[in-house]
């Protein structure tokens, strides 16, 4: 009798337990169901809002992008004049509608690698950086400026830019005879020209001794003081008295 007290014993604590652990499979069941339910519902909400183009999704609602030169000073503006500050000027900047909390940091055009500054940074535009005379980069891309060759020879055939080295020519026969061409030119014209001052100025001489020639003086007829009062006084209506 006591074995079968003690069998019937297990099987009722057995069975407790079995009751035990279906209960909290159910209960877990239950709070997955729910769980997955709310994550449903929560993309579903996310899939429904619509925002416009100077907003931006942040979980269910929409919120507004601050402009260029402003950044967010809460998590989801909703007025960008209350909730979007400005950045430093001179300092700092933003060049595009954002969603963010932070301004970039302006460039800094470094004269060690050969750069000025070709344009300040402003609130809404980077530092523009350019290199410095005598200076150049390639338009791939420029992390630093180089110096500009010296053409030993000093013959230049193309200057250097801001883009391109100087391209250097070398002295030679071509050259010499080139300048010898145009020195040989120069002379020649002033030769020309002096001869044509020289006949001009002769002709000019010829023609002033020819007129001094035909010239004749012609005396102007004497007035007399007394006779040109009297013709004075006759346009008078009033008789002149001297």
């Amino acid at each position: 009798m006591a074995k079968v007290r003690d069998s019937g014993s297990v099987a009722w604590g057995l069975l407790a337990l079995l009751l035990v652990a279906v209960l909290i499979i159910e209960t877990q069941c239950k709070n997955d169901t729910e769980a997955l339910k709310t994550y449903n519902r929560r993309i579903i909400s996310r899939r429904e809002v619509n925002c416009n183009e100077d907003e931006y999704k942040s979980d269910t609602q929409c919120c507004k992008k601050c402009r260029s030169g402003f950044v967010k000073n809460i998590s989801c503006p909703t007025d960008i004049i209350k909730h979007c500050v400005p950045c430093e000027k001179g300092k700092e900047f933003m060049n595009h509608p954002n969603d963010l909390d932070k301004c970039l940091r302006c460039r800094s055009c470094d004269s060690k690698l050969g750069f000025e500054v070709l344009k300040n940074c402003t609130p809404e535009e980077n530092t523009q950086c350019a290199c410095a005379k005598n200076y150049y980069c390639s338009p791939a891309g420029c992390d630093n400026c180089v110096q500009c060759t010296i053409c030993e020879s000093g013959v230049i055939e193309k200057e250097c830019t801001s883009a391109s080295d100087t391209v250097c020519g070398t002295k030679g026969p071509a050259t010499l005879w080139w300048v010898i061409g145009v020195g040989v030119l120069v002379l020649a014209i002033l030769a020309i020209a002096g001869t044509l001052f020289w006949c001009k100025k002769k002709q000019k001489g010829f023609a002033i001794n020819e007129h001094l020639d035909k010239m004749v003086y012609k005396p102007k007829p004497y007035v007399s003081i007394v006779a040109l009062i009297i013709k004075i006084s006759a346009l008078c209506k009033e008789p002149f008295s001297i």
